[in-house]
């Protein structure tokens, strides 16, 4: 019979029985090409930890980009690849941390 138990700081599954296995989340980094960033807000909208908000700055063209919020862990990006999928400009993509 096996036992398992969730991290939720760290948000790792652990499985116990007759073999020990820890299943470690995908993290993922997210960059912004500000200038290419027309500030429709897809990413934010659709991004499904709610990691992005649009930065009070603005870029050379006039528009707010996205940054990430400063959030606990259970926010951090999970490498979905929603954000680049959604973003009409290509102005943003993510990579696995």
């Amino acid at each position: 019979m096996a036992n398992s138990k969730l991290d939720n700081q760290n948000s790792e599954v652990v499985i116990r029985g007759k073999f020990n296995v820890t299943i470690k989340p995908v993290r993922g980094r997210i960059y912004v090409i500000r200038d290419r960033c027309k500030g429709c807000g897809f990413c934010v909208t659709f991004c499904p930890k709610g990691v992005l908000e649009l930065s009070e700055d603005f870029n050379s063209k006039g528009y707010h980009y996205p940054i990430l919020k400063e959030e606990p862990p259970d926010k951090i990006c999970i490498n979905c690849g929603f954000c680049s999928l959604i973003c009409p400009e290509f102005a943003i993509f993510n990579e696995e941390d």
